[in-house]
């Protein structure tokens, strides 16, 4: 017999029907909120080179 863990879940204020579902979707935000970070000091250097140079 297989079991369900079929309690909602909520994650970061949001509700989503299952536990895995909440993790999968609150990893996925986290990773994307970190790639958008190391993004910034790349997009700093590129506009500082670009307006440095004549």
């Amino acid at each position: 017999m297989h079991s369900f863990f079929g309690v909602p879940v909520r994650v970061r204020g949001e509700i989503f029907s299952d536990v895995a579902a909440g993790v999968a979707i609150d990893n996925a935000r986290l990773l994307a909120e970190g790639e958008r970070q190391q993004a910034w000091p790349a997009a700093a250097r590129e506009i500082a080179s670009r307006s440095s140079s004549p």
